[in-house]
């Protein structure tokens, strides 16, 4: 496990065991999930969160801490 990784359940879930599958819109994708290292995973998702919820991302910043966040990178068959 890297050392900048969380300790967040659903984390150390896919860290032991990355094969998942992925349902979307009634389908079901054989996955294989990926920790990206920090600071580019966490740089990405706070971007990203950003992007879609705004001042609501803003507010959830001021309230926790998400310095230690990481993007997870699926690639599926």
């Amino acid at each position: 496990v890297p050392q900048d990784v969380p300790e967040r359940p659903f984390l150390q879930d896919v860290l032991r065991d990355p094969l998942i599958v992925l349902e979307r819109d009634g389908r079901r994708l054989p996955c294989v999930a990926e920790v990206v290292p920090n600071p580019l995973g966490h740089d990405r998702v706070r971007r990203l969160l950003a992007e879609r919820y705004g001042w609501a991302d803003r507010w959830i910043g001021l309230l926790t801490d998400t310095r230690a966040s990481v993007g997870i990178r699926l690639s599926c068959s």
